[in-house]
């Protein structure tokens, strides 16, 4: 994951992800949440990371996949 955010930070580049681990989802900048194909929630950092790990916690728990499913 720090190779990812040097590219990124180096290169001013925006880097595509796909995980379902939301711990490496935390690394992002923002999460886009899709389900049955179709885009269901988007959530951005900001400043608080712990806070945007928790975020994607609760809309994964929310959309069916609890964590401890993952």
């Amino acid at each position: 994951m720090t190779l990812f955010q040097s590219i990124h930070e180096t290169f001013q580049t925006s880097l595509l992800m796909v995980t379902h681990d939301p711990y490496v989802a935390s690394f992002a900048e923002r999460v886009i949440f899709m389900q049955d194909g179709m885009l269901y929630n988007e959530i951005q950092r900001g400043d608080h990371k712990k806070q945007f790990y928790q975020e994607i916690v609760d809309t994964l728990t929310f959309l069916g996949g609890g964590y401890h499913e993952l």
